[in-house]
């Protein structure tokens, strides 16, 4: 009797197992609570200006809040369960021309809530570049206009007409010039206004061909570059040399253009000489003039081009050197390269002051705008001395010593002009080039040359 009743009472505990029978509390297994997390407001959305921004957390839970932008501070940095909080969120003053957005994240555990901030732009409008010097041809001239807003423009000058009057954001403004067939330069106001009264102006500086000759001598040589469909082998000379050929220089020049890629060009009143990748190298050119002189007052109006490797010289080279380089002497009006933005200078080379022995008489100036901006460059050139000019400015001097020696004056026989743009060498590429910035202009506006 006794095995029955074991074995029964195992038997019963067997499908109790079996069945999972509920226990004598009758208790079952409940959802685990997540909780709730409200903000109030859950979003805004503000001006440019430093400030605060508030919002409230109430939430059920303890929570932290966080956020990745870097241009605001908040606090706290979290709360206790059942408990109002106010967060307060310092802004920076937004920079930009857009808005930029804040996301603000409260959490608990896998439990996230947002709040989103929108900080908008101050109404802006800039102009890249605010002052234009061009030729007196009759052309059109674009204005870059930088804006998150509408825009109108309007000019002070009858001779300048806006074909572009407004936009609504980033743009150009369109301008019809005319002519200048006056004995002067001329200079016209454009006028950008924008949100709230705000305005931004640009200045246009167009040239005339009218020839402005030093008291005691007279024209004896000149170039507009006016028609463009003069031949510019007319009055220069293409020099065609390969890469290396003097100062380790990278660039090819090529006479006027490489399989139709032009690097010397009349147009618009101006010569423009470009350097640019064509295939594995870099082409360029480099002219002289046919006509050539002893002593004088010679002139450019230049703009020049920008970009680490570039390299533009205005500068003289005998006729008929009297012997080799530096014996036959060398006069640089100006030269300047783009790893030392605007920082033009003028030079000699003779056999006792030369670059190779570190013996050249040399001067420099930094000229704001000397690349992308026309400057003239004047060199006087007399018995007494050699002495050139920037904008009427005196930049170098170098005196004749009147010894006779031709080691320190060799600068008493025909000289021609020349006019290039190298690409890289031991001077334009002492920091390496910049590829980036090709292809780059050299713009000439006109060479000129006087004598009494």
């Amino acid at each position: 009797m006794k095995k029955l009743l074991l074995i029964a009472a195992l038997l019963c505990s067997g499908v109790c197992a079996v069945s999972g029978c509920q226990s004598d509390n009758n208790e079952t297994l409940q959802p685990e609570k997540k909780g709730t997390i409200t903000l109030t407001p859950s979003s805004a959305s503000v001006d440019d200006q430093p400030q605060t921004v508030t919002f409230n957390v109430m939430a059920d839970v303890d929570w932290n809040v966080s956020t990745d932008a870097k241009w605001l501070n908040l606090f706290p940095t979290g709360g206790l369960k059942n408990t109002q909080t106010t967060v307060e969120l310092k802004l920076q003053a937004n920079p930009d021309m857009t808005p930029r957005v804040a996301v603000v994240v409260v959490k608990s555990g896998s439990l996230r809530q947002e709040f989103t901030l929108t900080q908008n732009p101050a109404m802006k409008l800039s102009l890249p570049v605010t002052d234009f010097k061009i030729s007196a041809l009759e052309q059109k001239l674009d204005i870059a206009v930088e804006s998150n807003t509408a825009w109108t423009a309007s000019a002070d000058a009858s001779w300048l007409k806006v074909e572009t009057a407004g936009g609504t954001n980033d743009g150009a403004c369109t301008l019809s010039v005319k002519a200048n067939d006056t004995d002067a330069e001329r200079t016209a106001t454009v006028t950008f206004g924008y949100a709230d009264g705000k305005s931004a102006e640009a200045k246009v500086t167009q040239f005339t061909d009218a020839v402005d000759v030093p008291e005691g001598y007279r024209l004896v040589w000149n170039d507009e570059f006016n028609d463009p469909k003069a031949n510019i082998k007319d009055l220069w000379n293409y020099e065609v040399h390969g890469p290396g050929w003097v100062n380790n220089e990278l660039q090819r020049y090529v006479a006027g253009e490489l399989d139709g890629h032009k690097t010397a060009e009349i147009h618009d009143g101006m010569l423009t000489i470009t350097a640019q990748k064509v295939g594995n190298e870099v082409i360029s050119a480099r002219l002289n003039s046919k006509g050539h002189w002893t002593y004088g007052i010679i002139e450019a109006r230049m703009s020049l081009p920008k970009g680490k490797g570039t390299w533009p010289a205005f500068w003289m080279f005998p006729q008929a050197p009297d012997g080799n380089w530096p014996y036959c002497g060398e006069i640089d009006i100006m030269e300047e390269v783009g790893v030392v933005p605007n920082e033009v200078s003028s030079s000699i080379h003779c056999q006792a002051y030369n670059h190779p022995h570190n013996t050249q008489k040399t001067a420099k100036r930094n000229l704001p705008g000397a690349e992308g901006n026309f400057h003239i460059y004047r060199l006087e050139w007399t018995e007494e001395a050699i002495v050139t000019y920037v904008d009427g400015e005196k930049l170098f001097t170098f005196k004749n010593d009147k010894t006779g020696n031709r080691d320190t004056w060799p600068f008493d026989y025909d000289f021609k002009i020349i006019l290039n743009l190298a690409w890289g060498g031991d001077w334009g590429g002492m920091q390496g080039v910049d590829e980036n910035a090709l292809p780059c202009k050299f713009d000439i506006d006109y060479v000129r040359v006087f004598q009494k």
